[in-house]
């Protein structure tokens, strides 16, 4: 069964098959996200807002924990470079 995800605002279904992140998925799709840094996690370029059920979140890597504390996110407040795609996640490019 395909599996899709929703990148705002272009309100389209997405495969994600074969991606291991919201970056790549994107990037598959030709959907521009700026990502500086190739996707390291480093710039937060490609942060994105979940507006999906933020009940199922994957939880935050290390890395993206130590940049979300210093930068100062919100629960919502993504980097789309580490996180990882699942069957109707919704995120928005700010």
């Amino acid at each position: 069964m395909k599996q899709e995800m929703t990148i705002l605002p272009h309100n389209v279904p997405l495969d994600i098959a074969d991606c291991t992140s919201v970056l790549e998925v994107a990037l598959k799709h030709k959907i521009n996200l700026e990502h500086s840094c190739g996707g390291m996690g480093s710039c937060t370029t490609c942060r994105v807002l979940v507006r999906s059920d933020l009940s199922h979140l994957p939880s935050r890597n290390d890395l993206e924990k130590e940049i979300a504390e210093m930068r100062g996110f919100s629960p919502q407040e993504r980097l789309a470079c580490q996180l990882d795609p699942y069957e109707g996640l919704v995120v928005e490019i700010p």
